[in-house]
């Protein structure tokens, strides 16, 4: 009857009306999605056997439902209240640290001081519910799913599907579960190229995947979990989970992450539990903090902590094991801000087993070596220092060591690098940093070249992303360069914390 069109550059809840050049007849009407992101809903639908006045219909409009209860406990509050919030608190902050320049210039850095540090606690315990998105966490749900999928069922599994398996093989479990006609019509990421295919291929073939596991009452667990995982899901929320970019963690991560999820089968309380392991991190973040630097300093992280948008709950709050990398970051700081510079070496060595990025922040302690070296006209090391590079090689040792089990071979390391070269060779809308910044160009943005009408609707973006970042790639290694240079001459004299 009606192709409802789009409304680019509009959000949220929209009206459209159509008036039929001639008349149909018919006992029900069918909605259903053409294309999309899955994340659409419908909140009213009228039709009419005669044109009413006025024309078009007036919409009945509910005022915002705040406070509406979720389970009888959480509270809903709209994104722009939670933003707005975080807003303010940052704001409050920028004036504390005003109002502390100008008593110190004054000449009383002491007056006002109960006063100041009653509105920064303040500020400090809403940024905390501010971080969790005033408690709503994910529209009333504690759990990312989507990521748990991923890093859970990545882990646990990580033997029989490496890095390459994970949707095939969600397909076919999903066809020994009667959903195969389905799953056939599905479209999923080649996590071999990262390119979006059929998953005709797998489905047709369930055996493919399963000669990877060894044992029978593998592949019937394998299945259990999976089973899981699509419950919690719409149908075409499953589908485009499967258009994402696979597991991708370091053998020393799929350590723990295997160790703790095969605990048991998935469960809401298995999964809840584990969901809970970052915030336990997050816990002992700010304690080290408080030891380190005072319980000022670890307010005044934890309102930046609390308020910094592109690091809101929202994108990776309630997963698994996420956050590991930044509390093992900033603990390794505290011990050396306490001159404990072997568990700090350990600690920073850990978070880059981890996620591999964590090992750039060592650099500027480098460069201080290299400085103390060129200072010095030879090869020199102080002894806070070598008990920093002991810390590293110990852990190095240690967790290497133990990481074989992940995959039942160390040749997992040799499968990481592989996966992380094709994933750093995928451009993402959702990359940051200073690569992203040089390839970015107006005319090519992924607003004006995604094309729904491709399997692959990114797929104009990601060639021009490629294309851009090549012609200015002697920009950015210069860019690189000069940051380096003047890092160099920055660390000269600092601290090593």
């Amino acid at each position: 009857v009606w192709r409802v069109p789009a409304k680019h550059g509009k959000h949220g809840l929209r009206s459209r009306t159509i008036r039929l050049s001639k008349p149909e007849k018919a006992r029900f009407i069918r909605l259903h999605a053409v294309e999309g992101d899955s994340s659409y809903s419908i909140s009213e639908l009228r039709a009419y056997c005669r044109k009413p006045a006025p024309w078009p219909p007036r919409s009945v409009l509910v005022s915002n439902l705040i406070g509406r209860k979720h389970k009888g406990l959480s509270i809903f509050v709209r994104p722009v209240v939670v933003n707005s919030v975080k807003a303010g608190m940052a704001i409050i902050t920028f004036l504390l640290i005003a109002w502390a320049l100008v008593l110190r210039r004054a000449g009383k850095p002491e007056m006002d001081q109960k006063l100041r540090d009653g509105i920064l606690l303040v500020v400090g315990v809403v940024s905390v519910a501010g971080y969790f998105n005033l408690f709503n966490y994910h529209s009333g749900k504690f759990v990312h799913t989507w990521e748990f999928y991923h890093y859970y069922v990545g882990a646990k599994y990580s033997p029989e599907l490496g890095f390459t398996r994970l949707y095939d093989c969600t397909v076919a479990a999903d066809v020994e579960a009667g959903l195969g006609r389905r799953a056939a019509k599905r479209t999923i990421r080649n996590l071999r190229t990262n390119k979006l295919e059929s998953a005709a291929p797998p489905a047709a073939n369930p055996q493919e995947c399963k000669k990877h596991f060894k044992k029978a009452e593998r592949w019937e667990q394998f299945k259990a979990d999976i089973a899981y995982f699509r419950r919690k899901m719409s149908s075409g929320r499953w589908s485009d989970l499967q258009k994402d970019h696979g597991y991708n963690a370091t053998p020393v991560w799929g350590f723990l992450g295997r160790l703790l999820a095969s605990t048991g089968p998935a469960s809401d309380s298995q999964i809840f539990f584990l969901a809970m392991l970052d915030p336990l991190f997050f816990a002992a973040m700010w304690a080290a903090v408080w030891w380190a630097f005072g319980w000022r300093m670890m307010v005044f992280g934890i309102i930046f902590w609390g308020t910094n948008y592109p690091a809101r709950f929202f994108w990776n709050g309630g997963a698994y094991l996420r956050m590991d990398w930044l509390a093992l970051s900033i603990i390794s700081i505290c011990f050396l801000r306490k001159e404990k510079h072997f568990w700090g070496g350990a600690a920073i060595t850990y978070a880059t087993l981890l996620r591999i990025f964590p090992g750039f922040i060592v650099v500027g302690l480098m460069l201080k070596g290299v400085a103390e070296m060129w200072r010095r006209k030879g090869f020199y090391l102080s002894s806070g220092h070598k008990r920093f590079a002991v810390g590293c090689i110990a852990a190095i040792a240690v967790l290497v060591g133990i990481s074989g089990w992940t995959t039942g071979s160390y040749s997992s390391w040799g499968e990481f690098y592989e996966n992380s070269r094709k994933h750093l060779s995928t451009p993402l809308t959702n990359n940051m940093g200073l690569k992203t910044v040089v390839a970015y160009q107006h005319k090519t943005r992924a607003r004006m070249l995604k094309d729904d009408k491709l399997r692959e609707p990114f797929k104009p973006w990601k060639e021009a992303r490629v294309r851009v970042f090549k012609e200015r790639q002697p920009f950015f290694y210069a860019l690189l360069l000069v940051f380096l240079f003047f890092m160099f001459r920055a660390v000269r004299g600092q601290e090593d914390w």
